[in-house]
């Protein structure tokens, strides 16, 4: 059977069928809704087993790069004698405590944010709320009432709490899943269902929070950045309007530059699923020239930070900085725009300006507003959707963009053209403007 280095791209796009990514490890696909990772393996000194298989979690709750995770986790258990399926089963055994697996996956993620993690904002809400309420229980013990019971409170009261609360725990259940099947990792949507809706929250928080651009000048930003890291990853961000945080932790093995989407993984969306955004040909030039920004130990950071210290990843702020530096006024009167903001800067442009539909507009920037129904069998087509509407966004970003080139072009001719009696053209417009005072070549420049 034909063999696969597997993309996530590939594999939503893929017919029912058997896919192998190599090392043992492969994906089944059953139907459009059902797929799931599985792993061939041989023990050492352990011929008496074979080449036995075990399954790793259904796709997409289980990332492709978490897949491999895994697989590599086990094939080294296997590598010292020990039957990776028996050591699983001894783990649930045991039997993993919530703050057993928020600190396990907290290990694995810390390297990735900010100073480690040891500036506690990752792991605040979950030392605040969740590990006092319910982190002595088993994971796969956890129901959707008593979370409703025990951390409703604080999702309703204190929404912007709540949602990190919820996605915290969220993130540590599916880490869960694959090494226990008893996990149910479900029941934080269900429980959400019983609360009041996220939506309504979320509108009242949101109202004038952040302050945007100007839509009429938003292509005056574009062509005020330059080709540093910074002024590069917020090209990025105009041009695909995710959340900041997924700039700033962006790596390279979530981009697939062949198919031109980006797929943000489940942890880096505050709803838990994931996000195929899809690269416009401005976005994918700005990927293509930032491998230049890479450094010995930014691993596979997109955008790294050449000034960080303890990490490579950029602060939470530094494109409300860039934005701040150069004093880039909001609509709301007194306050600088902030990189956030350009999200409500895109949709009042493409809605009101464009006249496109405000429900697609709102998919285009990770806005839940679809079932559960609609993002299973319409995958494929909202994608073109998106791109569509990005593409749309990126003329109107880059509008201007040839004429500045051309009017260059004509400066740098005048520049250096010289005349018959060896006076060069641009001085000679210069002083014809200087004796009499006409601009007659100003519309030219």
């Amino acid at each position: 059977m034909k063999k696969y280095l597997l993309t996530d791209a590939e594999l939503r796009s893929m017919t029912p069928d058997t896919y192998h990514d190599g090392g043992g490890l492969y994906c089944v696909i059953s139907s459009k809704t059902s797929a799931s990772w599985h792993l061939r393996y041989t023990v050492k000194r352990r011929p008496d087993l074979g080449r036995p298989k075990m399954g790793l979690g259904p796709y997409p709750t289980v990332s492709l790069a978490r897949a491999r995770e895994l697989a590599d986790q086990y094939r080294a258990i296997a590598a010292e004698g020990i039957d990776p399926q028996e050591h699983r089963r001894q783990a649930t055994r045991r039997g993993m405590t919530v703050e057993q697996a928020i600190t396990e996956l907290f290990e694995k993620k810390k390297h990735a944010l900010k100073g480690d993690g040891k500036a506690g904002r990752w792991m605040s809400p979950v030392a605040n709320h969740i590990i006092p309420a319910i982190g002595n229980v088993g994971v796969a013990d956890l129901t959707t009432n008593m979370i409703v019971e025990k951390l409703g409170k604080v999702y309703v009261e204190q929404p912007q709490t709540g949602d990190k609360v919820f996605a915290r725990l969220k993130q540590a259940l599916q880490y869960a899943s694959a090494e226990d099947e008893r996990v149910n990792t479900s029941i934080i949507e269900d429980a959400k269902t019983l609360l009041p809706r996220k939506k309504t929250i979320k509108k009242k928080r949101d109202d004038g929070h952040h302050p945007a651009l100007d839509w009429k000048d938003v292509p005056k930003l574009w062509h005020s950045l330059d080709r540093s890291v910074v002024d590069s990853a917020l090209a990025f961000y105009l041009l695909t309007l995710p959340r900041v945080a997924n700039v700033a932790h962006m790596t390279w093995a979530d981009v697939d530059l062949n198919e031109g989407v980006w797929n943000i993984p489940p942890e880096d969306i505050k709803t838990g699923v994931p996000f195929a955004a899809p690269l416009t040909r401005p976005a994918l030039g700005i990927l293509r020239r930032a491998r230049r920004f890479a450094l010995k130990d930014s691993g596979d950071l997109v955008f790294p930070n050449p000034k960080g210290r303890k990490t490579r990843v950029f602060h939470i702020n530094f494109l409300n900085n860039r934005l701040k530096r150069d004093k880039w006024l909001s609509t709301t009167p007194g306050r600088l725009a902030v990189a956030h903001g350009l999200r409500a800067t895109f949709s009042t442009y493409m809605v009101g300006e464009r006249d496109k539909d405000a429900r697609h507009v709102e998919m285009s920037i990770q806005h839940e507003v679809m079932t559960k129904q609609e993002r299973a069998y319409n995958r494929a087509g909202l994608l073109r959707q998106r791109r569509i509407i990005l593409d749309e966004w990126a003329e109107y970003v880059l509008s201007g963009q040839e004429a500045k080139r051309a009017r260059e072009r004509r400066k740098r001719l005048r520049e250096e053209t010289v005349l018959p009696d060896g006076e060069i053209l641009a001085d000679a417009d210069a002083r014809v403007r200087a004796d009499d005072k006409d601009d007659w070549l100003d519309g030219g420049i």
